[in-house]
């Protein structure tokens, strides 16, 4: 019996120990790592904007963030907007030929739907972004409200980072007023 024993112990240890040089080895990605913050990575420029029509009751104002890498860019626009009651034009974000557009994310009225917000391109580049614009749009009716919208916009990849000098985007509420931004490129 005690053979037995020393035979059990011996397998035991020996399965402990393949176990513990297992882990060990498999566990070295789990280990303690260099932390990257992922923090403003990129981050190259941020600039405010600010336009409201005081006769419409419409505002918009919010921040531009652009990031860039080594060959590319990209430009993150955040929105808080109110649009008047009476107001048809909304707010429209004019962005500059070269960028595309990604992906538009607004929660005019807290409304998920697409239905107060679309995207125009236009034949010699760039495209308008327009919120709650019920003129010249069948699909949105005139209605006031607020909300935030989140525009995601990546250089064009047949544009060479090299070859922009600056990006100029204009912020226009109810077709009146306008906050006219360049942001300059340095190379």
């Amino acid at each position: 019996m005690k053979k037995n024993h020393k035979i059990y112990i011996t397998i035991l240890s020996f399965v402990l120990l393949i176990t513990t040089i297992a882990y060990i080895a498999l566990d070295k990605d789990e280990g303690y790592h260099e932390y990257r913050n992922p923090v403003n990575n990129g981050l190259a420029s941020l600039t405010k904007f600010d336009a409201a029509c005081s006769d419409a009751g419409t505002s918009v104002e919010g921040i531009i963030f652009l990031t860039r890498d080594k060959n590319s860019l990209s430009a993150t626009i955040v929105a808080d907007l109110i649009v008047g009651g009476a107001d048809d034009m909304g707010v429209e974000f004019s962005i500059p030929a070269g960028l595309d557009v990604d992906k538009v994310l607004c929660s005019f009225n807290d409304d998920t739907s697409s239905k107060y917000a679309y995207v125009r391109a236009w034949p010699d580049g760039g495209h308008s972004i327009y919120i709650a614009k019920a003129n010249g749009s069948p699909e949105v009716i005139t209605v006031g409200g607020s909300g935030t919208a989140v525009i995601e916009l990546h250089l064009n990849g047949k544009i060479k980072l090299e070859d922009i000098n600056s990006l100029d985007f204009v912020i226009l509420t109810a077709n009146k007023t306008h906050d006219d931004i360049s942001i300059q490129i340095t190379h």
